[in-house]
């Protein structure tokens, strides 16, 4: 049969982790995730690890950790469990990623890694949060 198309939104996801490939990391923005479709010229200091289309980018990225939200990436941080609003600044993993650095990983082992780096630091931010609401009952 013949369905009209629906025009309602019915459900929108959010992913949990994310992470660029290492084939991918020098041209995808690591913010906004944009695919610049070239090497990009802005990079982390600390680590080396992460690339950016823009200083704008690169200084979002450092205190607010990546947007996720395809439609608005900067204004959709306040959804529920959106890891709770919660993202993880690319200033708490830095140093973690360059203690890396060093290490050689086989195809995408490195991105995995710091999907798992990163599904850490929620799990500790988001204990911090329960904690913080506990002692102001």
């Amino acid at each position: 049969e013949n369905l009209p198309l629906c025009t309602q939104v019915v459900l929108v996801a959010y992913p949990y982790l994310t992470a660029i490939l290492p084939s991918h990391k020098k041209r995808v923005c690591a913010a906004c995730f944009k695919d610049m479709r070239r090497r990009l010229t802005f990079n982390c200091s600390g680590c080396s690890y992460c690339f950016y289309c823009s200083p704008e980018c690169q200084q979002l990225h450092t205190v607010s950790g990546p947007c996720l939200s395809a439609n608005n990436p900067r204004q959709d941080r306040n959804t529920e469990l959106h890891t709770a609003g919660l993202q993880v600044p690319h200033a708490i993993l830095c140093p973690i990623i360059k203690r890396f650095s060093s290490f050689k990983f086989d195809g995408d082992m490195a991105a995995i890694l710091l999907m798992c780096l990163e599904a850490l630091a929620i799990h500790q931010l988001l204990q911090q949060q329960v904690q913080q609401q506990q002692q102001q009952q």
